[in-house]
């Protein structure tokens, strides 16, 4: 198990053990508050400005070499990411990380980089990166976690449609010849884009052919 440590909190801690150490002395006291108070009014100013632009040309960077497929490219910009990792967007960083593992192919990696971009990541962003981790479980093998989250993903209308395509392939990654992924198959065949069509009627066929073998 890997343990993130967030230097913020690390450093709310030190803080308060340096505050009860010199408490019996009050003139080191009003000093080191006033020390404190100051580091605490900068960080609350000009952090939050110099991480918004950090995120920003990270995000670009990151988008850039996606594009050319330069996965250790990727990992380097991320390694470089201190302030983002330890005051701001930790799961962006780790999306980008696993997003790399995936241009390389290597799905546990890429899943154990997506586990912990949910860790860090606000409630809107769980959902998208609950179906990418479940995209890169289906392609490791990991087809119960892969399934679980696919079903979980179901009752979110905004998900809906890749939840049932994720569930669907699932079930056919694994052998399911089951009423359950035939029907998922038709739905997506009635409802998927025209790019998407033919995939889903080759999912289809081969799902009907088990069904009727099994």
């Amino acid at each position: 198990m890997t343990v993130e440590i967030r230097y913020r909190w690390l450093l709310l801690l030190i803080s308060l053990v340096v505050l009860v150490m010199i408490r019996d002395y009050p003139w080191i006291m009003a000093g080191y508050v006033a020390v404190v108070l100051a580091v605490a009014l900068t960080y609350t100013i000009l952090v939050p400005r110099r991480l918004i632009q950090n995120e920003a040309i990270f995000r670009r960077e990151a988008l850039r070499l996606l594009a050319q497929n330069d996965v250790e490219a990727m990992r380097r910009l991320t390694a470089q990411q201190w302030l983002l990792r330890n005051f701001g967007r930790a799961d962006l960083v780790h999306e980008i990380l696993a997003l790399a593992a995936t241009a390389s192919g290597e799905h546990e990696l890429a899943c154990a980089e997506y586990r912990k971009a949910m860790g860090f990541a606000p409630p809107d962003d769980r959902a998208r990166l609950q179906l990418n981790l479940a995209a890169q479980e289906l392609k490791a093998g990991q087809f119960d976690n892969a399934e679980a989250r696919y079903r979980a993903a179901l009752n979110k209308p905004r998900h809906a449609h890749l939840a049932r395509t994720g569930l669907a392939r699932t079930l056919l990654a694994r052998g399911d010849a089951s009423r359950e992924a035939v029907d998922l198959l038709r739905h997506l065949v009635e409802n998927c884009t025209p790019s998407e069509r033919e995939s889903m009627k080759a999912s289809l066929a081969e799902a009907e052919r088990r069904l009727a073998s099994g």
